[in-house]
């Protein structure tokens, strides 16, 4: 059998709600060169029978059981068994855009890249800061992610070659921003990375996104990531420490956002401490969207507890 030019590779646990309609988006794509790795990460519901189902009924989808390990071991699992040049994740409750997959290869035989992003429908406005395609080269793409742009976010909506992936993998045991952590890696080989100005991605916020629920102590490692992250920097592009900063205060930023919601005194240590460093490194601070702005200048001037009240009180009328 030749080898597929794409593997796509979908994580899933307990997906038997959306994980059809999430194939069927990858199944109707005019471009059709690829295989799917279905990767059941130890479901407890019937997603292992629809995946079997699935992959007799199509021979390009290869379903692997494995126990479970969480998202990043589901992950490096598909890596591992992927037979195709180039890689795509995909999250089993998400879909494909019509003819996403087309628009990303056709974005790389045109460029070259070793990673073609492109935009994400997340049921609300996309903010669109480049006017058209773009191609960064070298440590532009490390740059821009430092400063916060929206192409460099996640592992989806990008196709990646697989010389560029590498002996590369998910960190697992992280559980926030392990996607993030992992493309930042790859952008730190300074590929050829080109962002094309089309949505190819529909991602379904759950109830299990960051933003969305109650707080729960694996929030922090939104900051452990940030980190890694400026370690890594501070390595192999000292050049480039006043960004990493600014990375590293963004991460504080979101962290607090997420405790403001978590009523009592539970946490205060470490919100004293996240304040205290966000007034030490404030200068380092590049605005990159209004909500951080806003959160910025909240949290700089000692408005993080009339905040915080509002928040709970808030979080706590919708419920």
């Amino acid at each position: 059998m030749a080898q597929p030019k794409i593997s796509i590779i979908i994580p899933v646990y307990n997906g038997e709600v959306y994980l059809e309609d999430c194939v069927k988006s990858i199944l109707g794509q005019n471009f059709r060169d690829f295989e799917i790795l279905l990767v059941d990460d130890g479901s407890t519901d019937s997603t292992w029978n629809i995946c079997r189902r699935l992959a007799a009924a199509d021979s390009r989808i290869k379903p692997i059981h494995k126990q479970n390990g969480g998202v990043s071991s589901a992950r490096n699992a598909g890596i591992e068994a992927a037979s195709g040049a180039m890689l795509l994740f995909v999250d089993g409750d998400d879909e494909l855009k019509e003819n996403g997959l087309e628009a990303l290869i056709e974005a790389q035989q045109r460029t070259g890249a070793d990673i073609v992003a492109a935009w994400y429908d997340m049921g609300a406005s996309i903010p669109y800061p480049e006017a058209g395609d773009v191609v960064w080269k070298g440590t532009q793409a490390l740059q821009k992610s430092l400063e916060d742009h929206p192409l460099t976010y996640s592992v989806w909506a990008k196709l990646y070659t697989r010389e560029i992936i590498g002996d590369t993998r998910f960190q697992e045991g992280i559980r926030v921003n392990e996607d993030s952590l992992f493309v930042f890696r790859l952008l730190c080989k300074q590929p050829c990375f080109a962002g094309i100005n089309r949505v190819v991605y529909f991602y379904r916020p759950n109830a299990a996104s960051a933003s969305r629920a109650a707080f729960s102590e694996k929030y922090f490692d939104i900051t452990k990531v940030a980190d890694v992250k400026q370690q890594l920097i501070l390595q192999q592009y000292p050049q480039l420490e006043a960004a990493a900063r600014n990375m590293k205060l963004k991460a504080e930023l979101s962290l607090l956002n997420n405790l403001s919601s978590c009523p009592g005194k539970k946490y205060r240590a470490q919100e004293k401490a996240l304040l205290c460093s966000l007034q030490e490194e404030k200068a380092y601070y590049v605005s990159a969207t209004r909500k951080d702005d806003i959160l910025f200048f909240l949290m700089t001037h000692h408005l993080y507890y009339p905040f915080k009240v509002l928040n709970c009180l808030r979080t706590r009328l919708n419920k």
